[in-house]
C-alpha cells in the first residue's frame, strides 16, 4: 500500500481505507501520524507484518487473511516490534479476521463445499426433468 503524501498530514484523524482491494503491507510510516485515531483497512488484500501503533489508535482489520503472516512460509509476523505476534494495540485483529486465519480458510472451504453440493443437486434435477419430459413426449 504506497500512501507517499499522506505521511505528512500530522493533523489527520481518521483514515478509512476498507473495502478497496488493496494490496501489499501497511507501512511504518503511518505509526508516525501523531494525531490518527481510526485506522481501518477491513476487506483489502494485505499481507505482511502488522505495524505497532500508539493505544490511542483504534486498528481493523478483518478480512485481510494474510495480514500479519508471511504469504512465503505461512509463519506469522513478529507485529513489526521484534516481539511475538499479538503484542501491543493491535493483538485483537491479528490475522486479519475477528475469528483468525485458520477460521477464515474453514469458511472458504465450506462455502466450495457447499457449491458442489449444488451443483450436484441442480444436475440432477436437470437430469430428471430432462428424463421426465421426454418420457411426456414420447406417450
Amino acid at each position: 500500500m504506497k500512501l507517499g503524501i499522506l505521511i505528512y498530514l500530522k493533523t489527520l484523524k481518521s483514515l478509512n481505507l476498507n473495502d478497496n482491494n488493496l494490496t501489499g503491507s501497511i507501512p511504518d510510516a503511518l505509526t508516525t501520524l501523531p494525531q490518527l485515531q481510526v485506522l481501518d483497512v477491513s476487506n483489502n488484500n494485505l499481507s505482511g507484518p502488522l505495524p505497532v501503533f500508539q493505544s490511542t489508535v483504534k486498528f481493523s482489520s478483518p478480512g485481510n487473511l494474510f495480514l500479519g503472516k508471511n504469504i512465503t512460509t505461512g509463519s506469522e509476523g513478529n507485529g513489526g516490534n521484534g516481539g511475538p505476534s499479538g503484542s501491543g494495540s493491535n493483538s485483537t485483529t491479528l490475522g486479519g479476521s475477528p475469528f483468525g486465519t485458520s477460521n477464515g480458510s474453514s469458511f472458504v472451504l465450506a462455502g466450495m463445499i457447499a457449491g458442489v453440493v449444488i451443483a450436484v443437486v441442480v444436475f440432477v434435477g436437470v437430469m430428471l426433468f430432462q428424463e421426465t419430459t421426454s418420457e411426456i413426449w414420447e406417450s
